[in-house]
């Protein structure tokens, strides 16, 4: 699958919004493997923070474990009656449902790994949840949209690159990209791969 660069883009770093996501996708792949019949002790996944182990846990600590967070201030807020509890998904649901059970099982994986009760590993620490009952005291008011949409938000520190002595993130995706001999590039979102673009959120 190739992949093309967009020479306008500006800045290359890997966004807050896409990071929780991608690693809730590995993590849930990883824990359903045993339920479906793979030998105790015969898999992990490790994720390696190295050569940057002090990066690897601040992305962790300000978005995996903020986006934890989100999670449990909005069950939390269910729990109270402050919202009410989106009904479960079948077949064609909103994207506010849909985002309400997104992380719904990531808390629990995220306490496990650092508590290293699972199968999933990081040889950097993972940091730990914040003030969950500010977080609900301060978004009292909010509706499910806004609970929603917030979770794309709520992330002081909305980029990253890496550092050395990695690469840059940009030297990196160029590794993957294909450019069109004498021609323009295709701007990414023409390419057979879609993403999504930092105005989506």
């Amino acid at each position: 699958m190739a992949m093309y660069m967009d020479k306008t883009r500006s800045n290359w770093g890997f966004r807050s919004c896409d990071v929780t996501s991608n690693i809730n996708a590995w993590v849930m792949e990883a824990l359903a493997l045993s339920p479906a019949g793979m030998p105790a002790n015969s898999f992990s996944l490790i994720f390696d923070g190295q050569p940057t182990p002090q990066l690897a846990t601040q992305i962790f600590q300000s978005v995996v474990q903020q986006d934890v967070t989100w999670q449990l201030a909005w069950e939390e807020s269910v729990r109270r009656s402050i919202l009410a509890k989106p009904p479960p998904i079948h077949g064609d649901a909103s994207t506010t449902l849909y985002s309400y059970y997104t992380f719904q099982y990531l808390p629990r994986a995220m306490k496990d790994i650092a508590d290293q009760k699972s199968v999933v590993r990081c040889n950097f620490d993972v940091g730990e949840p914040s003030n969950v009952e500010k977080m609900v005291q301060d978004h009292k008011d909010w509706d499910d949209e806004q609970w929603h949409w917030g979770k794309f938000t709520n992330h002081d520190q909305k980029e990253w690159d890496t550092v050395p002595p990695l690469p840059s993130w940009r030297s990196i995706l160029m590794e993957n990209l294909v450019p069109i001999p004498d021609g323009p590039y295709v701007p990414y979102s023409d390419s057979d791969y879609d993403a999504g673009t930092d105005s989506d959120w």
